[in-house]
């Protein structure tokens, strides 16, 4: 009997979407704690992150917030206990946040969070005025990405 080996990461390749993208980084990345709320395009990523629990790929806990604010604490007090934390949000949720997440950077806890594009108005505007990103950078977050 052949035994077979599980292939790593870097020999296969496979065309994501930027969100399944991001989510297997979120895998890699081996977080303890997931805090979701869906807002897009944040949604897709949680959907898919969740899926991934469920497929045995990543062990985490997956908590459902009631709110953006709620998960940024909950990522921000997982973080400040040692657990390696995931959260996310774009547009006007970052900003209902805002204040975890001035703690959360201003006590240098290293909470992995997704910055979605999007703009600070109604979704009918969800492709103008300046990003979310601008006020949060300015914080100095551990770390972002778009």
């Amino acid at each position: 009997m052949a035994l077979t080996q599980e292939a790593s990461v870097w020999e296969r390749e496979e065309l994501l979407t930027g969100c399944a993208a991001v989510s297997q980084a979120v895998r890699l990345a081996d977080v303890d704690v997931i805090a979701a709320y869906p807002i897009r395009p944040y949604t897709e990523v949680m959907d898919i992150l969740s899926r991934i629990i469920a497929d045995g790929q990543l062990d985490a806990e997956y908590i459902i917030a009631d709110s953006e604010h709620s998960q940024f604490e909950i990522v921000k007090h997982a973080s400040a206990v040692g657990a390696r934390a995931f959260a996310g949000s774009s547009g006007t949720g970052w900003m209902y946040g805002f204040e975890a997440l001035v703690v959360t950077a201003s006590d240098r806890l290293p909470v992995l969070f997704l910055v979605g594009n999007r703009a600070l108005d109604d979704p009918g505007a969800a492709w103008r005025g300046p990003p979310p990103q601008e006020s949060f950078q300015r914080e100095g977050p551990s770390r972002s990405c778009s």
